[in-house]
C-alpha cells in the first residue's frame, strides 16, 4: 500500500469518527440507538478503499 492511499484512508477514518463521536454518555431515550452510533459502517476500512478506488 503506497502513502497517499495510506494517507487517504486514515483521514477519512479521523473524519469519520469526528462525525459520529458523541462526547455525552446517551440518555434512556437514547441507549437503543448505541449500537449504531458505536459502529458506523462508513467508517469501516474496505468502504472507504471502495470509495477511494472508485473515485
Amino acid at each position: 500500500m503506497n502513502h497517499r492511499v495510506a494517507t487517504f484512508i486514515m483521514e477519512s477514518i479521523y473524519k469519520c469518527n469526528r462525525r459520529h463521536y458523541r462526547p455525552l454518555l446517551p440518555t434512556q431515550e437514547e441507549k437503543h440507538q448505541s449500537t449504531r452510533w458505536l459502529k458506523p459502517t462508513s467508517c469501516s476500512v474496505t468502504t472507504i478503499l471502495q470509495s477511494y478506488v472508485s473515485s
